[in-house]
């Protein structure tokens, strides 16, 4: 509507029902003749080394 965010268009569009709901059907129309598509796989990283492992010094129990 040319309005400078959703928000300032949602005051009108709330206040008229039909036109949500007519919205609403079109937004399904376009939706169902879209191709059901696969959900995508995130890519695995590629570990090149392993990290290394660093050790610490074990720290004296109280009382040794």
């Amino acid at each position: 509507m040319g309005h400078g965010t959703v928000v300032t268009t949602m005051r009108y569009v709330a206040k008229v029902p039909t036109y949500q709901q007519q919205a609403m059907d079109a937004m399904a129309l376009d939706a169902a003749g879209l191709p059901d598509l696969p959900e995508p796989t995130p890519p695995k990283p590629e570990l090149k080394e392993l990290p290394e492992i660093l050790e610490f010094p074990r720290r004296k129990a109280v009382g040794e």
